[in-house]
C-alpha cells in the first residue's frame, strides 16, 4: 500500500471516528486551581475561557491534593529526601518512611503485614523480605 493511500485509508478510518463521537476533545489546560468554598467544591479556570468548571474526573479522591496540611508535609519531605523516588524500591532501595507506612496500614487492616507499590506494575513482583527497624 503506498503512503498516499494509507493517509486515504487513515483519512477516512478519522472521519467516521469522529461521525460516531470517538475521536479525543482537544486538550483542556488548566490555568487555575480554585479550593472547595462552603458548599462548593474544587473549580478550575480552563484557557480561554471566562467560566469556572467544576472537577469531575480526579485522582485526589479526597481532595488532598491542596490540603494546606498535605502540601506542608509534601515539602519537608523534599527539602529531606529530594524530589521523586529516584527508581521503584527494588532498584533504588525503600525509605524507612515507607516500611512505617506499611506497619501502620498492617495495623489498620489487621493483617501481619502490608506492601505498597508506586505503580501496579510492580505488585506483581516475587515477594521480597521486609527489614525490621
Amino acid at each position: 500500500m503506498t503512503l498516499k493511500r494509507l493517509d486515504k485509508v487513515l483519512a477516512e478510518e478519522l472521519q467516521e471516528l469522529k461521525a460516531e463521537g470517538r475521536t479525543k476533545n482537544p486538550e483542556r489546560i488548566i490555568t487555575e486551581y480554585i479550593a472547595p468554598q462552603g458548599e462548593w467544591g474544587p473549580r478550575y479556570r480552563l484557557a480561554g475561557e471566562t467560566a469556572k468548571f467544576i472537577s469531575m474526573n480526579s485522582n485526589s479522591y479526597l481532595s488532598l491534593s491542596n490540603n494546606h496540611e498535605v502540601m506542608s508535609a509534601a515539602d519537608s519531605a523534599t527539602l529531606g529526601f529530594g524530589v521523586g523516588p529516584g527508581a521503584v524500591r527494588f532498584i533504588d532501595g525503600t525509605f524507612a518512611h515507607h516500611i512505617a507506612l506499611e506497619k501502620r496500614i498492617a495495623y489498620f487492616t489487621s493483617k501481619p503485614a502490608a506492601r505498597i507499590f508506586n505503580s501496579a506494575y510492580t505488585s506483581n513482583q516475587t515477594p521480597i523480605s521486609t527489614p525490621t527497624l
